[in-house]
This record gives structure tokens, C-alpha cells and sequence, in this order.
């Protein structure tokens, strides 16, 4: 069975015009391949392979990175507006309540939301620059998206993580003053 870009192949859907077909060994003896957008693949250092993105595709990741470190700066901005709405919110219950359950739950889910919007926020900052990363630089493409690929992943857990406590602390919340209410 002849592949995509092996001798006696089919040309590359990926491949530009005219540059469909198998390329011969480098004079090191590593073949190369045509790849998206006509940039071939190099060597990297320790690892065989480095892909270089044609320029669509950095402009793609300049922009996608772009507006993750825009949506992370609003995410810590809103936490911190929201860290002095609960504390504000907490004076004002304690201020009435004195020391009571409900002053202390809002104090506690507040500072759930709040840190998981700040939680949220720089590690949204943190996937985007890896982003762009990947768009500024040259020799380290795939170095870069799998940095921030991992940066991407350990927000989504921390953010679930955290979700899973702030709903726990909601409902721990609920039973607590509804267990507390007078009959």
C-alpha cells in the first residue's frame, strides 16, 4: 500500500502546489516531509522533529493567545472586585448577625468564587502567553504548544477541582442553615 508522500504515493493534501511528493533524505539522512502552509519539518534538538508554523498559523495562535491573557486579567480583576464585595457583605452581616452561620457561609462561598476567579484568571494568563509564545519565537514550535497545552490542562483540572469545592461548600452551606433554622 503506497501513503500520502512516499515514493510511488499519492501527493500530501497538506502539501503546496508542485510539492506533493516524497522528499529525498537530508545529507544527514533524515527525510523530510512537506508539511501545512509548504514549511518543513527540522530537527530538534533531543527530540528528532521540530514543526515551525507557517505564518497563518502563528497569527492564529497570536490571536487565540491574545485574548487569553486579555480574559485572564479580567478574570483576577473581577476576583479582586469580588474579594472586596464579600468582605463587604460579611461586615455588613456581621455587623448585624454578630458571629453567625450565615455571615460565615457568605465569607466562605465568597472566598471560594474569589479564589477560583483569580485561580481561573492567571492560569488563563499563563496558557495564552504560551500561545504567543509559540507565534514569537522560531526553532521551538511544538516546544511551546505542548508547554502551554500543559498549562491549558492544569487549568481545566484546578478549575474543576475547585468547582467540585465550591459546590460542596454551597450544599455543606445549605444543610448547615436549614439544620440551624427555627421549626
Amino acid at each position: 500500500m503506497n501513503y500520502p508522500n512516499q515514493p510511488g504515493g499519492p501527493p500530501s493534501p497538506y502539501a503546496p502546489p508542485g510539492q506533493g511528493a516524497f522528499i529525498p533524505p537530508t545529507q544527514a539522512g533524515t527525510p523530510q516531509f512537506p508539511q501545512p502552509g509548504g514549511v518543513h519539518q527540522q530537527p530538534a534538538p533531543g527530540y528528532g522533529r521540530e514543526f515551525e508554523f507557517s505564518p497563518e498559523h502563528n497569527a492564529v495562535f497570536s490571536s487565540a493567545g491574545g485574548w487569553m491573557v486579555f480574559m485572564g486579567i479580567v478574570s483576577v480583576v473581577f476576583g479582586a472586585l469580588a474579594a472586596l464585595g464579600t468582605m463587604a457583605v460579611y461586615g455588613r452581616l456581621s455587623q448585624r448577625l454578630g458571629q453567625s452561620d450565615e455571615a460565615t457561609a457568605i465569607l466562605v462561598i465568597g472566598g471560594l468564587a474569589v479564589v477560583l476567579m483569580v485561580v481561573v484568571g492567571i492560569l488563563t494568563i499563563g496558557a495564552g502567553s504560551g500561545y504567543r509564545r509559540v507565534a514569537h519565537t522560531s526553532g521551538s514550535d511544538v516546544s511551546n504548544l505542548m508547554q502551554a497545552m500543559t498549562s491549558l490542562k492544569r487549568l481545566y483540572m484546578l478549575t474543576g477541582i475547585l468547582t467540585i469545592l465550591y459546590i460542596l461548600a454551597i450544599v455543606v452551606s445549605a444543610v448547615v442553615n436549614a439544620g440551624n433554622r427555627p421549626a
